[in-house]
């Protein structure tokens, strides 16, 4: 994989990945482009079903999030219509797609449409270009009327004059698969813009059909900036820039390699685009903890993890370690290294002797959380005559996942500690953590 310097951005910014130039003129149809073709989206919820009749009416979806009013005389008979919330399969659609059934039931008036997106809908997409977008028989899109966003109320309204699945669609949009990241996790990012937006005239009040294309416009971006800083930094993350398999370039936002404090865990890239530097796309990304220790029974999260890894003539080392544990947890670090040892994903049961910690097969423990002295899994058993018998408190380290490094590694420690090798009052030390394994 290949990344691209910062300070040939500007060359990867003039590259356009775009389809053919759109014709939107279906009586020539030898060369008439037709919307993005994507799958039938699946249901996601319940069915709401009502009859509605000449006097008009209006229905509910089962999520409460889409009502459809219709007015008088757009019915000329009691028709039973179903809502149902499907996947929302169209380009840059916007929140959740309903199926309006009876399908191509043609009305004779306009019929409103309000859908009551949720906080984070709109995440990435642009809020005051949006549009009502209609999958066709083919499966593809078409944009069919112009959407008006309530900010306050966080609602969309437009209107429709058939059924069918619908979705709202946004002219600009950046997207990725995800939205909690941990420490140096990375994810792709994509913007994306429709080829043709259309102005459609208020006193038209006919239905405009226009077919709906996305293409990725890297030369539309004047840049990337993470927080407000260009291209990020250490502390907030950083965009990086790639070409797989040739001259297409992507970009990753990766997450800074330390959790930040709790007031600095949202991270928000933000896009700007070359012909209206005024209006800026944003992504939002909320940096979580992958560990959580219960120590005697009590739970402990939001804490610092990292795995180590790396291999030589000796064998393969494999390492967590655990930060930021409140005086509460009796310890403010801890550490488990099997060195030498380490073979994949699999449970290893740490137990031996003096032995064994002498030849360094493995470390576990960590300092008080006062500074007054250490805790590990070694205790003396005065049982055995004067000076006593070193023991080895058995440990169980459960690695279960486990890719090589730059990929998250998973997995649960489970251990007795004793404080300066004292038998009496061990704490119970347990730990669950995840994070991106860091390769030597």
């Amino acid at each position: 994989m290949k990344i691209i310097p910062l300070f040939t951005w500007g060359l990867a910014a003039s590259m356009l990945l775009a389809c053919e130039k759109t014709n939107l003129d279906p009586a020539h149809p030898d060369n008439y482009s037709t919307g993005t073709v994507t799958e039938v989206g699946k249901p996601v919820g319940l069915a709401a079903t009502k009859v509605i009749g000449p006097e008009g009416g209006s229905i509910i979806s089962a999520d409460g999030k889409f009502t459809l009013t219709v007015p008088a005389g757009a019915l000329g008979q009691s028709t039973s219509l179903t809502v149902e919330p499907v996947e929302n399969t169209c380009p840059n659609g916007i929140g959740t797609s309903y199926c309006i059934k009876p399908a191509n039931t043609q009305f004779a008036k306009d019929v409103d449409m309000d859908y009551q997106h949720a906080e984070g809908d709109l995440n990435g997409a642009d809020e005051s270009q949006l549009m009502l977008a209609r999958q066709q028989p083919d499966h593809s899109w078409a944009m069919v009327r112009k959407g008006q966003l309530t900010k306050p109320s966080r609602k969309i309204s437009t209107k429709i004059k058939r059924t069918g699945t619908v979705s709202m669609v946004t002219k600009y949009m950046l997207e990725s698969t995800k939205k909690e990241l941990i420490p140096s996790e990375e994810a792709q990012l994509q913007f994306r813009a429709v080829s043709y937006w259309p102005e459609k005239s208020e006193e038209d009040p006919g239905e405009l059909i226009v077919p709906l294309i996305v293409e990725i416009r890297l030369s539309k971006i004047q840049d990337f900036r993470v927080n407000n800083i260009l291209f990020g930094n250490n502390y907030n993350g950083n965009i990086e820039f790639r070409g797989t398999g040739g001259d297409q370039p992507i970009f990753y936002y990766v997450a800074p390699a330390k959790l930040p404090a709790k007031e600095k865990r949202e991270m928000i890239v933000s896009v700007k685009l070359t012909d209206n530097p005024k209006v800026t796309f944003t992504y939002k990304f909320k940096i979580v903890s992958g560990c959580t220790v219960t120590v005697d029974g009590k739970k402990f999260e939001d804490l610092d993890v990292r795995v180590w890894y790396q291999k030589n003539d000796m064998g393969a080392y494999y390492g967590v370690e655990i930060n930021g544990l409140p005086a509460k947890a009796k310890l403010s670090q801890f550490k488990i290294g099997l060195l030498y040892e380490f073979d994949g994903p699999k449970t290893y049961l740490l137990k031996g002797g003096l032995e064994e910690v002498q030849n360094q097969t493995f470390f576990i423990g960590g300092p008080t959380s006062d500074g007054s002295g250490i805790y590990n899994t070694l205790y003396v058993d005065f049982d055995y005559g004067e000076h006593g018998k070193l023991i080895f408190d058995p440990a169980t380290l459960h690695v279960q996942e486990y890719g090589g490094p730059g990929s998250i590694s998973s997995g649960t420690v489970s251990c007795n500690l004793h404080l300066e090798r004292q038998k009496e009052n061990p704490i119970k030390f347990q730990a669950v953590f995840r994070a991106i394994a860091i390769g030597f």
